[in-house]
């Protein structure tokens, strides 16, 4: 019985099967690009305090969640930072259209 099933049938259990692995792969591939970050480049007189004011608008957790956990996935052993260095912030990537640190040419 199976195996007439099988062979009436079995372009459309592999069809259906093939279907199915893909969906499960692109939803999978979509929802792991749901948690990108922003990196920035840390700049002279930046600390992890001065970056998590400029960025409040685009988090909701509280300053010091927000330190901790650039902290943690900077891989951070003490909280110091320097000119140059690359920091992942949780922050969502934001179009550069969209980043209002921009400064207009004087006359």
């Amino acid at each position: 019985m199976l195996l007439n099933i099988w062979k009436k049938y079995s372009y459309i259990i592999v069809l259906s099967l093939l279907v199915l692995s893909l969906s499960i792969t692109v939803l999978l591939k979509l929802d792991s690009n749901g948690d990108q970050y922003q990196q920035i480049k840390v700049e002279k007189g930046d600390t992890l305090w001065t970056i998590a004011d400029k960025y409040s608008d685009h988090y909701t957790m509280t300053k010091e969640d927000f330190i901790n956990w650039v902290g943690s996935e900077n891989d951070l052993v003490s909280y110091q930072i320097k000119a140059g260095d690359s920091l992942t912030v949780p922050v969502k990537n934001i179009p550069a259209y969209k980043n209002t640190d921009y400064q207009l040419a004087s006359e």
